[in-house]
């Protein structure tokens, strides 16, 4: 598994927040993604809100992971060009399934796993995923959550109370004075 370092937390800090619940236990999960096609790599974060869990893909790792759960898909192409071109597409696949409106349309299952602490399955008709994500730690997972969700919804919360209107009737320019105010307090308490 590839490292996951600050720089991957900072890419995903914008990210917006997916929710998927496990069925057979009724856990909910929260998952962030980032993907990018300068060098076809991608990574996860999920938590239950007490624990963190992530995974960072390299370009041959995905294709990999891709191949393991969709058998029926082609092997690796004898042309790099080709390899390529494909690896982009089915990167971009899913990141689509990444999103609010993909996310709702896949299965989520929590599954069991030698190589990951915590593995779980997401499928629709035109694919199957898997993630295998490894536990951060509980001082990093708390850092996490500080920085990905707990100041975000404190200056949502801030905002939404001390404005005299609603949220959508506010300025872009009051929305992003807030996120940066949010911004200089992660580093304060970062730097503590």
């Amino acid at each position: 598994m590839e490292q996951f370092t600050e720089e991957h937390a900072k890419l995903l800090i914008d990210k917006e927040w997916l929710a998927k619940i496990d069925t057979a236990k009724g856990m909910p999960y929260l998952l962030k993604f980032y993907f990018s096609l300068a060098d076809l790599s991608c990574c996860i974060l999920i938590t239950d809100t007490k624990s963190v869990w992530v995974e960072v893909l390299t370009s041959k790792l995905l294709a990999r992971r891709w191949r393991v759960c969709n058998l029926s898909l082609p092997e690796q192409f004898s042309k790099a060009q080709d390899e390529e071109v494909w690896r982009e597409r089915t990167l971009e696949l899913l990141s689509n399934a990444h999103t609010i409106g993909g996310i709702a349309d896949l299965s989520f299952e929590k599954v069991t796993s030698d190589y990951s602490d915590l593995a779980f399955e997401l499928e629709c008709e035109a694919f199957k995923w898997r993630w295998e994500t490894c536990f951060v730690g509980h001082q990093r997972s708390s850092e996490l959550i500080s920085k990905h969700l707990i100041f975000p919804l404190i200056s949502l919360n801030h905002l939404t109370f001390s404005s005299a209107e609603a949220i959508s009737e506010l300025p872009d320019a009051d929305v992003e004075r807030v996120e940066l105010l949010s911004g200089f307090h992660r580093s304060i308490l970062t730097n503590l």
